[in-house]
Order: C-alpha cells, then sequence, then structure tokens
C-alpha cells in the first residue's frame, strides 16, 4: 500500500512539473516597442562672413552648406534684419539653400538662414551663422557723376547805381554724358538762403533788375536730363547790389568760394576786388567755423595763406570796403564774401614733439 502511494506522490510531482515546462514554454515573449524616432539636427558648415558691393552690383548668391545622416529632408526659410542683434523677419519665398541678395540700396543687412530636417513627421531646426552685406554708395556715386553738371565755383558781387543797364547773369554748366541742360533761376531778397523761383526764366542767363536801391542775391538750377533720369546742380550765388546816385559802390568781387585741401597742406585764397567808382579799395580778412561768429585775421591783401591744423569746415570772410570822396565828404561802401575750406586727412604729416 505504502509502494502505491509513493508511486502516485512521483506521478503527481511528474505531471506538475510538465505542466509548469509547458506553461514556460508557451509564454510569449513582449515584442521589442520600435524607440521613438529623432530627427538628427542638420550639421552647418556654412561659416559668418562680410560681402561687400557698390550699390546695384551683382551680387553672388549666400548659401547655406547643411547636412544630416539620418535620411531626412531638408528644408530652408532665409531671414533678414537691419541690425546684427535685432529682429529678423522671413524673406517671403526663399526657400532654398541659396539667396541672393538685395543691392539696389545703400546700407548694411543682416541674413540667416533656419534649415529643417523632417523624418517621419518630426523635425529638428539649426539657423546658420550671419551673412553681412554691406552696399556702398560708391557705385552709385559713379553713376552720379556720369552725368554729373560740372559749374564752375566762381562767387560774384555785381555793383550798379539805380537805374544802371545791368549785364547778364550767366551760367557756365558742361556735362560729358550728351545729355540736355536745363534751367531755372531764383532769387532771394532778404538774406542767401530763402530763395523765390523766378517764372519763366529758365534760359543760361539772366538780367537783373536795378530800378531799386538794395541788394538781390540769384542763383540758377542746372538740370541734365539722360534716358529720363536727372541730375542737377546750383550755381554759386550773384549778389547784385543796387546803390544811390552821389553814394559810393561795393566793389565788384569775384573769387572761388570752396575749396578742399590736405591736413596740414598750405593753401592761398584769392579774391579779385574792382571799384566802379575809381575808389581806394582796403581788405580785411576773418575766420569762423560756423559761418556765424567771425574772428578777425590779420591779412589786409586781397589774398590769405593757410595752413589748416584742424580737420573739418571753416569759413574765411573777405571784406572789401572801396572809399570815394564826393564834394569833398568821404564816403564808402562794403562787400563781403565768403569762401568755404573743407579739411580732410588726406596725406597730411602730424608732428609731435615730446621734448
Amino acid at each position: 500500500m505504502c509502494k502505491k502511494i509513493f508511486s502516485l506522490a512521483v506521478f503527481f510531482s511528474i505531471c506538475i512539473m510538465m505542466i509548469f515546462s509547458c506553461c514556460e514554454t508557451q509564454k510569449e515573449e513582449p515584442e521589442d516597442k520600435p524607440a521613438p524616432v529623432n530627427p538628427q539636427t542638420p550639421v552647418i558648415s556654412t561659416v559668418s562672413e562680410t560681402l561687400t558691393y557698390k550699390i546695384n552690383e551683382q551680387a553672388k548668391d549666400l548659401t547655406v552648406v547643411a547636412t544630416v545622416t539620418d535620411g531626412g529632408v531638408l528644408s530652408y526659410q532665409w531671414y533678414k534684419s537691419d541690425s546684427l542683434d535685432g529682429e529678423y523677419t522671413a524673406i517671403t519665398n526663399a526657400l532654398e539653400k541659396d539667396y541672393k541678395p538685395d543691392t539696389s540700396v545703400a546700407g548694411t543687412t543682416y541674413y540667416k538662414c533656419t534649415v529643417t530636417n523632417t523624418l517621419k513627421g518630426k523635425t529638428a531646426s539649426k539657423e546658420s551663422p550671419v551673412l553681412t552685406v554691406e552696399v556702398t554708395e560708391e557705385g552709385k556715386k559713379e553713376e552720379e557723376d556720369n552725368n554729373k553738371v560740372v559749374i564752375p565755383e566762381l562767387s560774384e558781387i555785381f555793383s550798379y547805381r539805380v537805374g544802371d543797364t545791368p549785364d547778364a547773369l550767366k551760367v557756365s554748366a558742361t556735362v560729358t554724358d550728351g545729355g540736355v541742360l536745363s534751367y531755372q533761376w531764383y532769387k532771394a531778397i532778404i538774406n542767401d538762403k530763402d530763395f523765390s523761383v523766378l517764372e519763366g526764366v529758365t534760359g543760361d542767363e539772366y538780367i537783373p533788375d536795378t530800378s531799386v536801391v538794395g541788394t538781390t542775391y540769384y542763383k540758377c538750377t542746372v538740370t541734365n536730363t539722360l534716358d529720363g533720369k536727372t541730375a542737377s546742380a546750383d550755381t554759386p550765388i550773384f549778389t547784385v547790389v543796387v546803390t544811390e546816385i552821389g553814394n559810393a559802390m561795393p566793389p565788384k568781387i569775384v573769387a572761388t568760394t570752396n575749396y578742399t585741401i590736405d591736413f596740414n597742406k598750405e593753401e592761398t585764397l584769392k579774391v579779385e576786388a574792382t571799384s566802379l567808382d575809381d575808389g581806394i579799395l582796403s581788405y580785411k580778412w576773418s575766420k569762423s567755423s560756423d559761418n556765424i561768429n567771425f574772428s578777425a585775421l590779420p591779412d589786409e591783401t586781397p589774398s590769405l595763406k593757410i595752413t589748416s591744423l584742424e580737420i573739418g569746415t571753416f569759413y574765411y570772410q573777405c571784406e572789401v570796403t572801396n572809399k570815394i570822396e564826393v564834394n569833398h565828404i568821404e564816403k564808402t561802401a562794403i562787400s563781403k564774401i565768403v569762401i568755404t575750406v573743407t579739411v580732410t586727412a588726406g596725406n597730411g604729416n602730424i608732428n609731435i614733439d615730446f621734448n
């Protein structure tokens, strides 16, 4: 009996082991879930650079070089800004790896491109370094110089007695591009700044009015027209002084009124003055930095030698006095002319003595 019980126990033990073994065999291994797909951030090899062009010069394409190794698809969006650290705005339809910048306006513009990698519906983006485009006025200047109106820088002061027949004021202007010149005259009676149009006065000469005592300022704007484009220049100011009979006449003066000189270089300023009533002429020079407040210089001749040791714009005034005697009475009249001198750095040498 005991032997049978032992046999049954062994039998049941074996069955239980087989059942557990079968369950373990039939237990499904859990499937590995796919790892999330994270697209690679583009690697950009473009470096920052500054490109300089003249205005309207053909620019080369800005190019961004980007790569990925995960098989994603790259897309591009270009942006621009007026300042390096300012706000960048998207450029419409600039969606390729290359972009040609505008050079029609002088100034500095900053560009960058955002490159996006798209893989299985997910994206990763990176910005390119900033590419700087500088457009200079040099090209515009060259273009303007081609049709520039050239007018001699000679200012004149004319003197008449009331009722005299005046000489015509004449404009001498030239161009080298074959353009057509046109003229418009202006006048001012209070000062040499507030000019009004002389309606219908559109030739290269103008006869001023001498019927009224006083001083009148005239200038002419000369315009060159070529292929629908224009360039203009103003003449120096013509000053017409009309005096009463019996008074001294202001001297007639002709002078170059604009000079550009290099730092530490010598220049001689000159005026040509003429007495129209056989009077005696005398000269006084003065200098100003603002064309308002003048300080007297010791020179009393028609010419003034200057050597400027300051960079900037300075004004030299020559006051010419005409003195006559009428019925044993001394009478005087004065003409003043201002010469503008612009001093540039040039190649001037600066000598410093440390002793």
